[in-house]
């Protein structure tokens, strides 16, 4: 399948020798971008792609979230870091090891994970404590309707939680899962060839699902992850090793958006936003360059003709 003609502004953010593909997250705020990169800093730059702000801790910067105007960045080292967007004003809340690896963010508060998890509002007080004996979060933690949803890699499971008291609503095997991502009442589920897409139903739990098988069974064929674009819900985005790949909503035909191995992904107000990876090989070492996707024209992400 052909690309869409999109327009896209290209920006190196960063070069590093030996990048940790793994631990390379994104979060897409109203006037920037916040990204980590496996090391003990994260950074978080403009439109332009310009950095403003690094954030750092005393361990690895494990991921970023976004909501309200904060950046919140989690670390190994048991903090939580939340950095005004406007103001540049910086924050630490002390969250502790096994709330370390992943972070979600809402209006209240945000959603911190590793081998457990527990809510904290922005000033660092500790709403609740899930009663799940062990959750290995993959990818961030995504909130939609009164309910957090939380990809639990280790056996494999969708959790849905209430997110005003922290009770397991429902815990549903869905196996080798790498991410969870919600829009409206639309839950996705990534895997590595398939995504799951539920709808929270009437009586609050997650309805029966559509299976997309992704075609092909190459390696670069892998999915990482993906979000669901708020356009009425409708647009699954996949973050994948051979590009960023759309799909319209029930259609199951997707999409080529970019042809390039896709590190992370995040959208906001309808418009989707990608790091990729470059490489400058020299005679020593491969130099590995980061670089930021942003759309410059409008595009219609079902493939019809593009407007300036």
């Amino acid at each position: 399948m052909q690309p869409i003609c999109a327009k896209w502004k290209e920006k190196i953010i960063v070069q590093l020798k030996g990048i940790n593909h793994q631990n390379i997250t994104m979060a897409k705020g109203k006037k920037g971008f916040a990204f980590t990169f496996g090391r003990e800093c994260g950074l978080i730059v403009d439109r332009k792609g310009e950095i403003k702000y690094e954030v750092c801790g005393k361990l690895t910067m494990n991921s970023v979230a976004y909501s309200n105007g904060l950046f919140g960045f989690v670390n190994s080292d048991g903090n939580v870091y939340l950095l005004n967007e406007e103001t540049g004003e910086l924050r630490k809340v002390e969250v502790g090891y096994h709330h370390s690896m992943s972070i979600g963010m809402n209006s209240d508060g945000f959603l911190a994970c590793y081998y457990r998890c527990a809510f904290f509002t922005f000033d660092g007080k500790r709403k609740w404590d899930l009663a799940e004996d062990i959750v290995i979060p993959s990818g961030r933690p995504s909130f939609t309707k009164g309910f957090w949803f939380v990809a639990n890699a280790v056996p494999g499971k969708i959790l849905m939680i209430d997110g005003e008291n922290g009770e397991l609503i429902e815990s549903i095997p869905y196996e080798e899962i790498k991410e969870v991502a919600t829009c409206g009442n639309k839950v996705a589920a990534f895997a590595p060839k398939r995504i799951g897409v539920y709808e929270i139903d009437e009586n609050q739990r997650l309805g029966e699902k559509t299976i997309v098988e992704v075609k092909g069974s190459g390696s670069f064929d892998f999915i990482k992850g993906g979000t669901i674009v708020s356009n009425g819900c409708s647009i699954v985005a996949i973050a994948m090793l051979n590009g960023l790949r759309v799909f319209r909503l029930p259609s199951k035909e997707d999409r080529l958006l970019v042809e390039n191995e896709i590190l992370a992904i995040d959208s906001l107000e309808n418009e989707i936003s990608v790091l990729t990876l470059g490489r400058n090989r020299t005679p020593k070492y491969v130099m590995e360059s980061v670089i930021l996707l942003t759309p410059v024209a409008k595009f219609n992400l079902a493939g019809e003709k593009n407007a300036d």
